[in-house]
């Protein structure tokens, strides 16, 4: 079967990058109901921008995760998948783009969103990543 390609543009939230060694948060997206096993054929595609040695220095890095909850507010995130990859500034290139796939697992809680999480002092929120539900 092919990969879901179908986007629908309130199903994607873009966010800044943290400025620092700080976290940022995506808006979260609903994708399913309290008590209800998820069954649909989507995925969560995250998409990470290039990031040049200004937003990036050697050594200092931006994780991306998943995390989960039972309310849009997120007042008890939950991890939905650790770490899916990190960017890492070197050779004094910065960083290329990168994206995963995720498919949701059937027990998923009603609210999604991405947390990008970066060391150091450098500010990287010129730059956005992305989160897509896709079918």
């Amino acid at each position: 079967m092919p990969l879901p390609n179908l986007k629908d543009a309130a199903l994607q939230k873009s966010f800044a990058l943290p400025n620092g060694a700080a976290s940022t948060v995506s808006a979260a997206i609903l994708v399913n109901a309290v008590g209800y096993e998820f069954t649909a054929n989507t995925e969560l595609l995250i998409e990470a921008p290039a990031l040049t040695t200004a937003r990036l220095p050697d050594t200092q890095t931006v994780s991306y995760a998943l995390e989960q909850s039972v309310d849009e507010a997120f007042t008890s995130p939950v991890p939905l998948h650790g770490t899916l990859f990190t960017q890492t500034g070197a050779d004094g290139a910065g960083a290329l783009a990168a994206s995963d796939r995720v498919r949701l697992p059937s027990d998923v809680l009603p609210w999604v969103r991405l947390k990008a999480t970066k060391t150091g002092a450098a500010n990287a929120s010129g730059a956005s990543a992305t989160l897509s539900l896709v079918f």
